[in-house]
């Protein structure tokens, strides 16, 4: 029988990742789901991991909504709109609770499974009927719902709607493909805005917010709300910060703070920005120091 350490890193290699969704790309007749602001986890009938194999431990009566099951299901962990930050709170919460939150708030939310190495043929339209036939849906557990795109003005009315909503944004998935370990082509993410990590090094003494490295190493400050910057996560922690691209120099364009990751370590974020972040300019880059950037350590 496989250990957990095994289960963990099996399921971790095997996990498709979206791509950013660009009008070069014609929507027509790609599968439409909600982007949930939450947390990616996979549950494996067993145990519950984070997407970089980080497990989580879930109180017992939560589990027991879950499907003891051998089949791997993708899917994520969400509250409500708006409160992706209650949801990281409770999971690294020693009590697992959030003020008036706990896990029993928390919806897991099913778009999908990791299809064993005898399945892998099996195309998306298939896995899905196979879910719904064989996962039922309860308190805690819901199978997001997929719906064919008549096109990019059809896809970017639902993106205003899912937005004006309080929701993140949009996946789409090309139709008739099979799961996919890595970065996919065939799924792709559609936001109004972008996100990346950054790790936290101190609060700026002079305005509103959070001094960060990005994962090219250039050092920016990145707005955050008076409740964040009172309260600041630890230095060294891995943070999730939205913004609007990349800039020539390195930057990014309007970022503020979204979320810390417990999930992810800054080893990770380096490997995963390693081919997609923006290399700055000779000049560019910043010695972090007191002075210069007013840090609060």
């Amino acid at each position: 029988m496989m250990n957990s350490s095994n289960q963990i890193k099996e399921i971790k290699t095997g996990i498709s990742l979206a791509h950013v969704w660009d009008s070069s790309v014609d929507p027509t007749g790609y599968w439409i789901s909600e982007k949930f602001d939450g947390y990616r986890a996979i549950w494996n009938g067993k145990i519950l991991i984070s997407r970089h194999g980080k497990e989580f431990s879930p109180p017992a009566y939560w589990l027991e909504y879950l499907p003891k099951t051998e089949w791997v299901l993708d899917g994520e962990l969400f509250v409500g709109y708006n409160q992706s930050h209650i949801v990281t709170s409770i999971l690294g919460s020693t009590n697992q609770v959030s003020g008036e939150y706990s896990w029993r708030d928390i919806k897991f939310m099913v778009f999908d499974f990791l299809p064993s190495k005898n399945d892998a043929h099996i195309l998306f339209e298939r896995r899905f009927e196979m879910l719904k036939e064989n996962v039922k849906e309860n308190e805690i557990i819901k199978i997001v719902q997929h719906y064919k795109c008549e096109g990019e003005n059809h896809l970017v009315k639902e993106l205003d709607y899912i937005t004006e909503i309080g929701g993140e944004g949009l996946i789409i998935r090309k139709p008739r493909t099979c799961y996919t370990a890595g970065r996919s082509e065939a799924v792709l993410k559609v936001r109004k805005h972008l996100d990346c990590e950054v790790k936290y090094l101190g609060k700026s003494a002079t305005g509103i917010s959070l001094v960060c490295l990005l994962p090219n190493e250039l050092v920016r400050k990145i707005k955050c709300g008076m409740s964040d910057y009172n309260h600041p996560p630890e230095v060294g922690s891995v943070l999730t910060v939205n913004h609007y691209g990349w800039l020539p120099n390195g930057g990014i364009k309007f970022p503020d703070f979204r979320r810390i990751r417990f999930d992810m370590s800054w080893e990770d974020v380096k490997e995963r920005y390693k081919d997609v972040i923006v290399t700055p300019p000779p000049g560019s880059f910043k010695k972090v120091d007191e002075s210069e950037y007013d840090l609060e350590l």
